[in-house]
């Protein structure tokens, strides 16, 4: 698994009550450098973003063989 910022949560499956397990990614787009304060402002240190499609559909896959029924994209 590739993370976008240090210290952030891996993917993860989460089960509701009914039984539908739900797989989820979170993650910052490629414009976030160019369209956060944080980081237009100098607030934070430099992190490399990289192109996240290759990551979403390794996750995605990981997540349905951990037995997500549904993958949700959290993304910012």
């Amino acid at each position: 698994m590739t993370r976008f910022i240090p210290n952030t949560r891996r993917s993860q499956v989460i089960q509701l009550g009914d039984g539908v397990k739900i797989g989820v990614i979170g993650l910052t787009t490629t414009d976030t450098p160019q369209t956060s304060s944080g980081f237009t402002n100098h607030l934070f240190p430099d992190y490399q973003f990289k192109d996240y499609t290759n990551i979403v559909i390794e996750e995605s896959k990981s997540l349905r063989s951990n037995g997500a029924d549904i993958v949700v994209i959290l993304s910012h």
